[in-house]
């Protein structure tokens, strides 16, 4: 699986901006030349009615503006849920995974949120 960038900033382009309700959107983990989006809803940081909804308007223009955006919890980051989370990327990203190397699983729980 291709190593995502972390906390990806993300400009609407001149086509996107109609779609748009931020200058910009800065992403958990990125895919970019996939278009493809891994948010992490931390039972911490979205709890409030203010953060649901910011996170909901972010995400339908995300996915208007051709990123595919997958989300998850803190439940899905651990045991066997996150192999099954890791075969879901692989299948958006469009590669074969195996089975899920403990490096890149490893990686991953470091790195995300």
């Amino acid at each position: 699986m291709p190593r995502p960038e972390v906390n990806y900033v993300i400009a609407p382009r001149s086509e996107d901006i109609p779609f748009s309700q931020f200058a910009q959107y800065e992403v958990d983990v990125c895919w970019p030349s996939q278009r493809t989006i891994l948010e992490v809803d931390s039972y911490l940081y979205h709890s409030d009615s203010e953060q649901i909804n910011s996170d909901a308007k972010k995400r339908n223009s995300l996915k208007s503006m051709g990123w595919k955006v997958i989300s998850v919890t803190d439940g899905q980051l651990s045991g066997d849920t996150l192999d099954v989370l890791m075969r879901q990327v692989a299948k958006d990203l469009k590669v074969r995974l195996k089975a899920p190397k403990p490096e890149l699983r490893d990686w991953l729980l470091e790195e995300l949120p």
